[in-house]
């Protein structure tokens, strides 16, 4: 199924020129930025690098999609508990995305944590 949105069809209903700009540009943008950062961050931990990793290795797929498919990614994967009971349908980038989310704010909690105890 092609997804001319992001994460779960989010921006689906934009019209084709913000769409292009906001998910095409921005994205592509956002993730040259993180690319430049890994490979200068001299401080990041290995937990850091693998995290932003998984981001950047999800996102580029996305967005390499969606600039061979003009505009939309392929998204196939859909998940639940019987019929009723299920996800919305979304791809393996978006896992590697979602993993490196929860890793980064779980490293934000820790390091929040850390910070109050010393």
């Amino acid at each position: 199924m092609e997804n001319p949105g992001a994460f779960l069809s989010l921006g689906a209903g934009l019209t084709e020129g913000p769409r292009f700009w906001l998910l095409t540009g921005a994205v592509g943008g956002l993730l040259a930025g993180l690319f430049v950062y890994l490979l200068l961050g001299k401080d990041l931990s290995t937990l850091q690098v693998v995290t932003y990793a998984l981001v950047l290795a999800g996102g580029a797929s996305n967005w390499a999609d969606r600039v061979l498919r003009g505009g939309a990614v392929v998204d196939f994967m859909n998940v639940g508990l019987g019929p009723s009971l299920r996800s919305g349908i979304f791809n393996v980038a978006d896992l590697a995305i979602d993993a490196g989310a929860a890793l980064i704010l779980i490293q934000a909690i820790a390091s929040k944590r850390r910070s109050k105890v010393g």
